[in-house]
This record gives structure tokens, sequence and C-alpha cells, in this order.
């Protein structure tokens, strides 16, 4: 893994070097899940290259034909178009897309983190979800342009775990999303944001009246290890369109 991110002329030039069947990814949320199968295909020396955002691996991808290389595959997350559909031109055999919003998404399911909530625990947090996921759906529409998806839940809810009426105002918020809002509230594992998701959990598991406290780092850490069928759907496709190539990633 690269100590510091490349730019993306840096991640050009560094592909068009290498001899190296490659995998460019987003970054350090997501590493956790390549290092281990980096260590599964080890013997292939597949190596997994993270640049920092989704935005720049498809600028990378989208200067493939630069690269001149055909060893080379993209993972990113779905991000917003898991609401919709990615446009067309990312569509393509060499992009493989998380099958929820995000990383965190799919190995958030994987764990089952929720399981390790209280009964207690478990009533509060289901009740700050629905009042996030209102929210949520708000601001991903038009109507929603002051907000940011990237607001903190901290920010969002009040101390008692409702919405905060001084940020709601400053929003111009108008309510949930009628149409949005019980699309994701019946799929929130995948559909909704999964930096959002988390918080919302991490408000109980890393509560300070807590004996065993976790991290966000440190679910990530046991989700992944789980290997459940989000993470092997993605090392499946990455396996399968290497072999399409010649590669042979586990012996």
């Amino acid at each position: 893994m690269p100590k510091r991110e490349l730019t993306v002329d840096e991640a050009v030039q560094t592909l068009k070097r290498s001899n190296l069947p490659s995998v460019v990814t987003e970054g350090i949320d997501d590493y956790v899940i390549f290092r281990r199968i980096e260590e599964e295909f080890s013997s292939a020396n597949v190596s997994f290259l993270p640049v920092g955002g989704r935005g720049k691996v498809l600028d990378i991808f989208d200067r493939r034909k630069e690269i001149g290389r055909n060893d080379v595959i993209f993972v990113v997350d779905r991000d917003m178009w898991v609401l919709s559909s990615p446009p067309p031109e990312y569509t393509h055999r060499k992009i493989i897309m998380t099958d929820g919003y995000s990383i965190e998404n799919d190995l958030y399911r994987d764990g089952k983190i929720e399981k390790l909530l209280t009964n207690s625990e478990r009533e509060l947090f289901k009740s700050e979800l629905a009042q996030i996921i209102a929210w949520y759906s708000f601001a991903v529409t038009p109507a929603g342009s002051k907000a940011s998806i990237s607001d903190h839940p901290g920010k969002v809810l009040s101390e008692d775990g409702n919405l905060c009426k001084k940020y709601l105002a400053e929003i111009s918020y108008t309510g949930p999303d009628t149409e949005i809002y019980p699309q994701i509230s019946s799929d929130y594992e995948r559909l909704l944001r999964g930096k959002t998701l988390m918080a919302v959990l991490l408000r109980q598991l890393s509560a300070s009246s807590r004996t065993v406290k976790f991290s966000k780092a440190q679910l990530m850490e046991m989700a992944s290890a789980e290997r459940g069928p989000y993470y092997t759907n993605i090392r499946n496709q990455i396996e399968l369109m290497f072999g399409q190539l010649g590669v042979v990633c586990t012996v």
C-alpha cells in the first residue's frame, strides 16, 4: 500500500511501468478487505493500488488506453448509483462495484454487526436510525441541496436522539421524501451511506457507558475476517476477471 495518496497522473505512470496484474481501489476505508484478498492472491503477485477516492479510480479507468495494459481491474463503491444506475460508460467488465452503497455497507452485512447491540441499545439505535433515514431521504433530493449527506449524525441529531431543530432550519428541511424514505428504510444496510450507518451504530457501540467499546476500524476488521458473501463476491469477481486473462490467482 502506498505511503501517501497518488495523484491520477502518478497512478497512471505507476501502472504503465508495472508488469504485475493490478487492482485499482479507492483507499484506506476499503483496504481492510483488499489486504485479505491480496494475501489470498499472493502466489500470483497481484498488486492492489489504493488511490484515494472513487473519482480518482474512475479517472484512471478513463485513461486505460494510455496505460496500455489489459490486466488492470478497477473496484469502486456504488455510492449514489445504488439508488439509480451507473452511467453506461462505467458499466464495464473491468469495473467491479460494491453491492451496497460502499465497502462499509457490504462488510456491515457480512459481519452482522448489529448482533453486538444489547436489547436496549438496539431500541435506541433503531429510533435514531429512523430519524437519520428521514433526514437522508430529504438530503439526497434537489430540495435538500443545502444539506450534505456527509454531515455526521452527531450534527444532524440532538442529544435526545431526534433531529436537531437548528440544523433542520439551516437546511430548510421539509420532511422525508415520500418515495425514498420507505425504500431506504426497507433496505438501509445496503442503501444508506455506509459511513453514516456506521456512525449511527457507533453512537451505541462506542458509548461511554459501555464496558466494551468498539471503533469503526475494529468493526470493519471483524467483518472482513468473516469472509461473508459480499466479501466473497468481490474476491471471486477479481479472480474470475484475471482468470480470463490467464492469471491464476490461487494455487
